[in-house]
């Protein structure tokens, strides 16, 4: 009878069978799932490895764009600064210029009119000089004028005396009593 199965029993069997047959495909589908997982995860830690790494290379970008960009305001401040050094040097240099330039013009009209003074001063001098020579010639020329006319009225007039002396001296000279005796 043991060959013989009962119909439960086969029906059990068999239900056994197709309950393992489920399992063991329920197993290989928990398996490919298990291993579908692991492939998720794998590719999830991969993608944030990936995601990590360009977070760090995007920092290192970051952090090297803000560096370059701090060394460009500090070249372009040190230019301006330069510049800004520079302008005031030559500011400077054309103000101390134009300084050095109104202090030589000053000395210059300075000179100049000390010169027109000193010019002036000597043709005033020269002049009084020219109008002291002038009078006294003047006067030299008067007193010799004078002289000549007193020498001359000295002379006339001695001419004169010696005319008179000589005159008398030809005329004798007549006593009163010649005269008045009849002459």
């Amino acid at each position: 009878m043991r060959n013989e199965a009962s119909p439960c029993l086969i029906y059990i069997g068999r239900r056994a069978d197709e309950d393992y047959q489920l399992l063991v495909n329920r197993v290989q589908r928990l398996r490919l799932e298990e291993a579908r997982a692991a492939k998720n995860i794998e590719d999830i830690r991969k993608r944030a490895e990936d995601i990590i790494r360009l977070k760090a290379q995007n920092e290192l970008k970051a952090r090297a764009k803000e560096h370059a960009r701090i060394l460009q305001e500090k070249k372009l401040a040190q230019e301006t600064a330069q510049r800004s050094l520079l302008h005031a040097q030559l500011r400077a240099s054309i103000k101390s210029r134009r300084y050095e330039l109104l202090r030589a013009k000053t000395a210059a009209v300075q000179q100049c009119r000390q010169q027109r003074i000193e010019i002036a001063q000597r043709a005033w001098e020269n002049r009084r000089s020219e109008e002291e020579r002038a009078a006294q010639l003047k006067q030299d020329i008067y007193q010799n004028e004078r002289q000549a006319v007193q020498r001359k009225y000295r002379n006339k007039h001695l001419t004169q005396m010696r005319a008179v002396q000589s005159y008398e001296q030809v005329c004798e000279p007549i006593s009163p009593v010649d005269l008045l005796a009849g002459g």
